[in-house]
């Protein structure tokens, strides 16, 4: 049972993951199909202090007794920013194509296989269970971004933070997208993916942008307070919402 692809991961990050897949390999032995790297562990944006290693595990069975010997193992990666593996049989992923697509094809499009098959070679997904998909997640963050306003405008770095976390959880969104609208796989550069966003549909990413630059925690994004920024940033999500709709 060998281990491959790991000098392919960056920053150490393969040092990291060898003993702790080497234990993995030991508890699961014939029962494991697969085991792949995906996220920002294999993109552009990874960096070795922020970032969390994420890796899924493909199981013949995964249910609770199979999985409990694996907890003091998961429980210790944690410490080394491996956040808990992704553990899934070849039948959920079967059945959950049209539940999760945008999930599945950023998985596919970021993996690094590191044991095993590639178990999502041929997966497929509509284009509508994608644009549906999206058009949850991006009505959704509208809702929760308008909630946190009314809670958080007072407390702008707290603000600040709610901004940013949801536009990570949009960088998926914005490259479903643009899958849609082109028919291939984006570019997994943030910069190139709003650039997508303003060719294909018209977007001012300006307030996507400043997020994305901004490095500081001073409840500012760019050179205005968060409490006044959400509004650009709102506005442009709604118009991603319309087009979205609209296709």
């Amino acid at each position: 049972m060998e281990l491959k692809n790991l000098d392919k991961l960056p920053d150490g990050a393969g040092k990291v993951l060898t003993p702790y897949l080497e234990k993995l390999l030991k508890i699961f032995m014939n029962d494991i199909v697969s085991v792949f790297a995906y996220g920002s562990v294999t993109g552009p944006d990874y960096n070795a202090k922020r970032s969390d290693i994420s890796i899924a595990v493909i199981l013949k069975d995964a249910s609770c007794r199979t999985l409990r010997p694996a907890l003091k193992l998961l429980r210790s990666g944690l410490k080394k920013k491996i956040i808990v593996p992704l553990f899934l049989t070849r039948k959920y992923i079967e059945m959950s194509m049209d539940t999760f697509p945008m999930e599945f094809m950023e998985m596919r499009d970021t993996q690094l296989i590191l044991f095993g098959e590639d178990v999502l070679e041929k997966i497929t997904v509509t284009d509508e269970d994608i644009r549906r998909e999206c058009e949850y997640q991006i009505k959704g963050k509208l809702l929760t971004l308008r909630q946190a306003y009314l809670e958080q405008a007072l407390r702008p770095k707290a603000l600040e933070r709610l901004i940013k976390t949801a536009m990570r959880v949009l960088f998926p969104v914005f490259r479903s997208v643009l899958r849609i609208k082109s028919g291939k796989a984006p570019s997994l550069d943030k910069a190139e993916i709003l650039r997508g966003l303003s060719e294909e549909l018209g977007i001012d990413v300006d307030p996507f942008l400043a997020v994305l630059r901004d490095g500081r925690a001073d409840g500012r994004i760019g050179t205005h307070s968060a409490e006044l920024f959400i509004d650009a940033f709102v506005a442009q999500l709604e118009r991603l919402s319309n087009a979205v709709d609209e296709m």
